[in-house]
This record gives C-alpha cells, structure tokens and sequence, in this order.
C-alpha cells in the first residue's frame, strides 16, 4: 500500500481493487501485486476522498486540493509536445517510440472545475458527470466543458457531501448548511429545514425501493421526503441518535442507519431496533455499512473494529483477531466474495471467510493455511 490511511475502496469492471489514501495517491491492486500512482506517476494530488469509475471504464479520482485525475488506460503521454499519443496498437507504439503506459488527465479550476476539493462524484444516467466540491459547489462536465452551479445559480449550499440521482433522473445534492437541493433540467429547488428538513447538513442520502428518499443528518436525525412532504425520525421516534453517517437499506426492505454515538438502529417501516455495545456492536461511533451477498451485515466503527451481523449474533474482527486497525472508514466486497476494509493508519485489511490479510506499507501477510497463521503469529477467524 501506498499509504496507510485509506479514504475509500473501489473495485473495477476486471475486478482490480483501488484504494484512495490520505496522501500515498492511489493503489490498484489486480489480486497479485499493488501498483502505486502518486503525484511522481502523474496524479494531480496525494489525498484521494473519492473514486469512481464510469461507462467507458474509465476511472476519476477526487482529490483534496488538487481537482480531479481521468485515468483512461489507453495513452501515453509525450511531455515535450505536451500531446497525448493514443497508442491502441503495436504499430503506435513502434512510430512513437514508447511503451504502452497509462495516464492522467487533470481537471482542476484552470481547466474549469469550480474548486479543486472534490468530495464526491456521480455519473448519471446522460453519462454527465458531478462532481461536489469543498466551497464550488457541483461541477458538471459533458465530456467538453464544465458547468457550475453554486449559489449563484440556485444552489442551497456551495460545500457538498453527498449526490444522488433517483430513479426519475433528478440529482440531489446534500450540502453542509443549505439542506438538499434536488435538480432537474429545468430548475434547482431547495429543501431546508424551512420547507420541512430536520437539518440543514445532509451527510448521507439514500432512495429506498419505494422511491422514498431518506437525509441522514448532522444533529436531527433522519428525514424521509415521499415527493410531497417530511417525516422525521430522531431519538423521539426511536432512532438510538442523531448523527447519521450512513444509511443501507438490506435485501428485506430493512433501512439501516449508522449513527456517531449511537450504534445502528434498524427500521423495519414501523419500529426502530437498536443495536448498541449493549446489544453487542463492537463501538456505537459507525462510520461504514455493507450487506454481503449471502445478507450479513457489517460496520465499520471508529476504534471497535468491524462487528459482523447475521441476524442472530455479531461477530467481532479487531486487530486481536488480524485487522490491520480498530478505525474503518471504508469496505467494499469484490467480485469474488471477499471484504476489504480501509483503515486509518492500518492500510487494508482483506478477509476471505477463512482467513485475515493485512496490507501495510505493501507487506502482504497471506494465510492459507494454519501454518502460514501459525507463522504469521495471527489466529484463523471466520
């Protein structure tokens, strides 16, 4: 790994893993080793918040200071000419008289994104994609040029946390202080506590299989938005707290919501459950949630490591038991079943059912077998 604090996983359409870090740049990992890009290989800066990868395949990195990278996969680039040579073939290769590499393009405010500090970043359904900035408010590019909307032009708020396109093809954009602004083609309209939020900073945003939208806030909970007016739900209704990190929303209908403080709490669409260290969650501060494929769920907590929940029991993975760090910001499972947990200051952690592999600093601990455990001094955990 190329830096120990990992903002957030991605894995591609050929199944590689990318891990934006906090300073290290990105590492890819193909399943065999690590390649690290940096501001060295043409990365427009080393602290990576966010990762997408869009239609074409190709992947776009949000930086904190530094804009945006477009890794395309497909062309070198000749510094001296400042051009880039598309080399799709052997016969482009031998004419330029380099090697098939892979580069960057960069996207900064000098090529016409609002603002270099890049939160987010959404494709939709056009193939436009946004990005929400730290002060620009959203950039939209076409694949030609920049649109920006700030508050200048509508927009509640111009630092935005969180994007989301429902199934309607409108954009809503959760901002820290303006509430949500939703977009369409036609006009921007904003959602404030004003017009029935519970509070004016939108962490995380979430449609649920009804078409509801549900704003997980800062200080007042959560608010459900049916199309036409609010619900809320805080500790009054039953909700274990009122910071919401994160929501999911299970494979039963089941919304989940991660609280800082509170644990998790459970909606069935009538009662809150809560699930706390009482109820045995590892720490009730929940900074990351996933549902497996075969229904588990797991969270990623601020000094508890990761609790596993299987709708019966938890099951706790510290760095006791082979997680690189006790702090996770971020999980993902790949395409073969496996979960890799990004950590702050542990690097990632990979667990394949069997087994723990942690990857720090590129030391790759891999345990097969009880040898290998026995080896590596860890003990083999489920």
């Amino acid at each position: 790994m190329s830096n120990n604090f990992v903002w957030t996983v991605v894995e591609d359409k050929s199944g590689n893993l990318w891990f934006g870090t906090n300073g290290g740049g990105v590492s890819k990992y193909d399943g065999k080793c690590f390649t690290h890009f940096t501001e060295k290989e043409g990365l427009t800066n080393n602290n990576v918040r966010s990762i997408l990868e869009d239609k074409s395949g190709n992947l776009w990195f949000g930086t904190s200071g530094g804009g945006v990278s477009k890794y395309d996969g497909n062309c070198v680039d000749d510094i001296i000419n400042e051009t880039n040579l598309y080399q799709n073939n052997h016969q482009d290769r031998k004419n330029n008289k380099k090697s098939l590499v892979k580069i960057f393009t960069h996207f900064t405010e000098k090529e016409g994104l609002s603002n270099n500090d890049v939160l987010s970043i959404l494709e939709d359904k056009s193939g436009n994609l946004w990005f929400g900035t730290f002060g620009g408010g959203v950039s939209k590019y076409n694949g030609n040029n920049f649109t920006h909307f700030t508050n200048k032009e509508g927009l509640s708020n111009n630092v935005v946390l969180s994007i989301l396109e429902d199934r309607y093809g409108d954009l809503w954009f959760g901002t820290n202080g303006g509430g949500v602004s939703k977009y369409t083609e036609k006009s921007i309209t904003h959602f404030t506590v004003e017009e029935g939020l519970s509070n004016n900073v939108v962490l995380s945003i979430l449609e649920d299989k009804s078409g509801n939208l549900w704003f997980g806030t800062y200080g007042s909970g959560v608010s459900k938005y049916d199309g036409k007016c609010f619900a809320h739900f805080t500790e009054n209704e039953g909700l274990s707290n009122k910071v919401v990190w994160s929501i999911v929303e299970d494979k039963s209908g089941n919304l989940w919501f991660g609280t800082f403080g509170g644990g998790v709490s459970k909606y069935d669409g009538n009662v809150f459950s809560h699930f706390t260290d009482k109820e045995g969650l590892s720490n009730n501060d929940v900074l990351s949630m996933l549902e497996d494929k075969s229904g588990n769920l797991w969270f990623g907590t601020n000094g508890g490591g990761v609790s596993k929940y299987d709708g019966k029991i938890f099951t706790h993975f510290t760095d006791k038991d082979g997680l690189s760090n006790n702090l996770v910001w971020s999980m993902v499972e790949d395409k073969s079943g496996n979960l890799w947990f990004g950590t702050d200051g542990g690097g990632v952690t990979k667990y394949n059912g069997n087994c723990v592999d942690d990857i720090i600093n590129e030391t790759n601990l891999y345990q097969h077998n009880q040898q290998d455990l026995k080896k590596n001094k860890k003990a083999l955990v489920k």
